[in-house]
């Protein structure tokens, strides 16, 4: 039970900030931004509950409920902006607010740190009653350093328009004001995977994309525009591997597989493939046109191969099954075909033998 005091004091708080924002689009002075923050305990307080999680915009009409009543639904906070400072929350917190132009940071029990720059909606990324500390600061200004080991930048645009950074952590891309918008991303972090998924991730069509820049053509070679509405971002283990298979050029029937041994058939793919995606360190992806044991592998190794390349490598439409598996780099030498070695870019031993040799071994 809230006393009368702390209700006016919350209100008060509330006042500040949100005039902040309108007069000045949250700059206290005209000039410098000043940030606030704040949260609210309990979303099924909210008439608006029923729309949240099972309608599009649902959260949107939370919001505009939340203006009408701004320290209702287990209001907490302020925090006020300092982006060298932790500030600890409220442990219950389901959604939190922002001013204008301004982001925010929120450190979850485990340490890790999830970013974003508008109101979020926290049940469904990183998850109801996780936050434990925030940090506010003007969008205008650097990122806070963290631990993160994961960096991605999700543009509306050509790297330009809405720009959306976070780090490691499954998002929902609506709440964050950029659901059916991306048009081009910067994956940041050695061994770092963005998976976008234009329903959500069960929906069996992922887009992937590890390190590097991607523009508005090379993303569209990878995944449709103005589609994603999740994204899972990790750091992909050493010898974990996801490789996908086309029926067309990245596009048409797909089957994403991780490391094993499958029957194409059976996939509803045998016969089909005619471009693939191989990604996790030293993974190679082994297709064969009848199968295993056939002494006709056609070996991929860690890329993405449109039709083009994958037709300098492989037959169309003829791979009947694949092998998935991890290669280790050794110092010793051993013995294996000449084909398989430039097929996987291993490089000859020195050796006084006639048989070549590659520092490699096949697990």
């Amino acid at each position: 039970m809230k006393s009368a005091g702390t209700c006016v004091t919350l209100a008060l708080a509330h006042l500040i900030a949100t005039t902040l924002a309108d007069a000045n689009d949250g700059r206290a002075d005209g000039g410098a931004v000043q940030c606030w923050a704040w949260g609210y305990e309990k979303e099924n307080e909210l008439a608006c509950y029923g729309q949240l999680y099972s309608e599009e915009g649902g959260f949107e009409a939370c919001l505009r409920e939340l203006d009408q009543n701004p320290t209702s639904a287990g209001y907490c906070g302020p925090w006020e902006g300092s982006a060298e400072q932790w500030i600890s929350t409220c442990h219950g917190l389901d959604i939190v607010r922002v001013t204008p132009g301004c982001s925010f940071q929120v450190k979850l029990e485990d340490g890790s740190i999830h970013d974003f720059n508008a109101d979020t909606h926290v049940c469904k990324a990183p998850g109801c009653d996780s936050v434990r500390e925030i940090r506010v600061f003007p969008s205008d200004g650097s990122t806070p350093d963290s631990d993160a080991e994961c960096w991605v930048g999700l543009y509306a645009d050509c790297f330009s328009g809405q720009e959306v950074w976070l780090n490691e952590g499954h998002y929902g891309l609506h709440d964050l004001g950029i659901g059916d918008s991306v048009s081009s991303i910067t994956v940041q972090g050695e061994g770092c995977v963005a998976e976008l998924h234009p329903h959500h991730t069960g929906d069996g069509e992922a887009w992937y994309f590890s390190e590097g820049d991607f523009n508005c053509d090379d993303f569209g070679a990878h995944a449709d525009h103005d589609s994603a509405s999740e994204v899972v971002i990790y750091k992909a283990p050493e010898g974990k591997c996801s490789v996908a298979l086309y029926a067309d050029c990245f596009s048409g029937h797909e089957v994403v597989l991780s490391e094993g041994h499958y029957g194409l058939h059976e996939l509803g793919i045998g016969d089909s493939v005619s471009s693939i995606r191989v990604h996790g360190t030293d993974c190679v992806a082994e297709l064969h046109p009848h199968n295993k044991d056939d002494g006709q592998p056609w070996y991929f190794i860690e890329g993405d191969f449109d039709c083009n390349a994958f037709g300098k490598k492989a037959e169309h439409d003829s791979a009947s099954e694949v092998v998935i598996y991890t290669y280790k780099r050794v110092q010793k030498c051993t013995r294996i075909p000449v084909a398989q070695a430039r097929k996987l870019g291993a490089s000859q031993c020195n050796s006084t033998t006639s048989s070549p040799s590659v520092s490699l071994q096949i697990r």
